[in-house]
């Protein structure tokens, strides 16, 4: 992707690029169609936008997948800008646009990796390939952050492919859903849209090249092959169920028995007239 222009999209990256910013984002899908680059450029308008005022967080789970986006990051603000006009602190992972907007770049992966957060605020934050995170909740804390002054939008945006890690968390929030049409995720109260897209998409490429580099290294393990390649959350092994409900799946009753013990593995509760089985 690095000798593909700032301003060439392929229809569907242009097609997220014109979602309202008022939505949050799950760029979700297969392998290869730039749910990153359009997430970049996207935090570039933002600092075009708001110009000193925009700040930007982009976070990944491991430092090698940091130092991956670093340098996506780096190739598409030299096009832009040209090479020297965008300041980069090696240090603390800070690009300084001309226009003032700042792009932060850092690692997220343990509890006492959020301290570093802590008192912080970001306009636009990207969790990419979220999908690495086993579990949601490091991603939803980092929202505290999420706050910028009066008159400026605030957004979150994740990335993330089939297979991973958090694959059922993903899945249960955000794959299940209409593509394209706003919702409320009930965890965090936000409203996202929710895109899926494929390689195929991407005009920029040599897509059949892609497709056979990506079936070789998926060799042996064909449904992620296929998850890659389509976009399928279904093609998983052994990740059929983990989009169900963590809910109880029985109706209330009224009452226990005063003093009687939890519910638990095998207890068997009697009244006078009827009895409760409880199963894990």
């Amino acid at each position: 992707m690095a000798s593909v222009s700032p301003d060439q999209f392929t229809p569907l990256q242009t097609r997220i690029m014109n979602v309202p910013e008022a939505f949050d984002l799950a760029l979700l899908g297969g392998r290869g169609y730039g749910k990153t680059r359009v997430a970049i450029m996207i935090a570039v308008r933002f600092c075009e936008q708001h110009r000193d005022h925009a700040r930007v967080l982009i976070v990944r789970r491991s430092f090698p997948g940091l130092a991956e986006i670093e340098a996506e990051t780096r190739t598409i603000l030299n096009q832009i800008y040209g090479v020297g006009a965008v300041s980069y602190n090696s240090q603390k992972h800070v690009f300084k646009l001309p226009n003032g907007g700042t792009i932060h770049l850092d690692q997220l992966d343990h509890e006492a990796d959020f301290d570093k957060f802590q008192g912080r605020s970001f306009g636009l934050i990207i969790a990419d390939e979220a999908g690495q995170y086993p579990s949601p909740s490091l991603l939803d804390r980092l929202r505290s952050s999420l706050r910028a002054p009066a008159g400026i939008p605030v957004r979150y945006i994740i990335t993330a492919n089939p297979g991973g890690p958090g694959h059922g968390w993903i899945k249960k929030r955000h794959v299940l859903r209409t593509e394209w049409k706003p919702y409320e995720d009930e965890n965090t109260g936000s409203t996202f849209v929710t895109v899926n897209g494929t390689f195929r998409s991407n005009v920029f490429i040599d897509q059949d090249a892609y497709e056979r580099n990506l079936r070789a290294s998926c060799a042996g393990d064909p449904a992620l092959a296929q998850a890659w390649l389509d976009g399928d959350w279904t093609a998983i092994r052994g990740a059929f169920f983990e989009c169900l409900t963590d809910r109880s799946m029985i109706d209330p009753w009224q009452s226990l028995p005063t003093g009687s013990v939890p519910p638990i593995l095998g207890y068997r509760m009697n009244e006078p007239g009827r009895s409760w089985n409880f199963y894990v």
